[in-house]
């Protein structure tokens, strides 16, 4: 624990430091819960390796989603898309793919409600924690793997592909547009399958969502389409989608 007491102060950047710092507060509530303790001290280890030996983007493997059934509470929220999203209504008894699924706690908490759910990341560190937390919870329905989408091989379709908030990056480790992601969640996706689709927030976002639609629209039938509310400042104003694949409109 004494990693805590350190790494808010010596982060060159604020949102680490303030990732750490969250950290920190979720610590005493812990005290009581010996299971969670433990599942803790794994997790702050794999985060301290991903420290010394992962130099790409931070897209949270200091753990920027919170989830309270594991005693995380960071700034995003897996409950807040859960609810808003409808999430475990729209995969009941369904088989998902997540693209990007960051630390898994979303794909964990579907799991008791899909038939099965498989999610990959770039990030080996952040599978890690997916796999320690899905382990701590009894997911067995739940399989996680590294890899980036354009590397990701099987011949397994998917009943619900969740895309969120991952159809553009800043790191450059994603080599395809928007327009080849969006064909090969068409190519995945099983016949009378479901797109599941959100937006980066508007500020990030800007502009470019009109064409992410537009483009989407070529192969897909847009089905239901709502602005997000509720959550933290990274969920309000994301754009949610519910597509399906137009028959022999696939696209590429």
């Amino acid at each position: 624990m004494w990693r805590f007491l350190w790494d808010p102060v010596s982060r060159s950047s604020k949102l680490r430091r303030l990732s750490w710092m969250n950290r920190q507060a979720d610590c005493p509530a812990l005290s009581t819960r010996a299971d969670l303790l433990l599942l803790h001290r794994r997790l702050n280890q794999v985060l301290a390796d991903a420290e010394d030996h992962w130099n790409s983007y931070d897209y949270g493997r200091r753990v920027r989603q919170g989830w309270s059934e594991i005693g995380i509470s960071i700034f995003r929220d897996t409950g807040a898309p859960l609810e808003q999203m409808r999430l475990r209504e729209r995969v009941d008894g369904r088989t998902v793919l997540e693209i990007g699924c960051n630390s898994g706690f979303l794909s964990s908490a579907i799991a008791e409600h899909a038939e099965s759910v498989t999610g990959f990341d770039l990030d080996p560190y952040m599978v890690a924690v997916a796999q320690i937390v899905a382990d701590q919870l009894v997911r067995s329905d739940v399989d996680f793997m590294t890899s980036g989408f354009e590397e990701f091989q099987g011949n397994m379709t998917f009943d619900a592909v969740l895309f969120l908030a991952n159809h553009s990056t800043c790191d450059d480790n994603t080599r395809q547009d928007t327009y080849s992601f969006l064909a090969r969640c068409h190519r995945v996706l099983s016949p009378g399958g479901r797109l599941l689709f959100e937006s980066h927030p508007p500020a990030w976002e800007g502009n470019r969502l009109k064409d992410v639609i537009r483009t989407m629209v070529t192969g897909f039938a847009v089905l239901e389409q709502k602005i997000l509310t509720g959550g933290t400042l990274l969920d309000q104003g994301c754009t949610f989608i519910v597509a399906e694949p137009r028959d022999g409109q696939a696209h590429g």
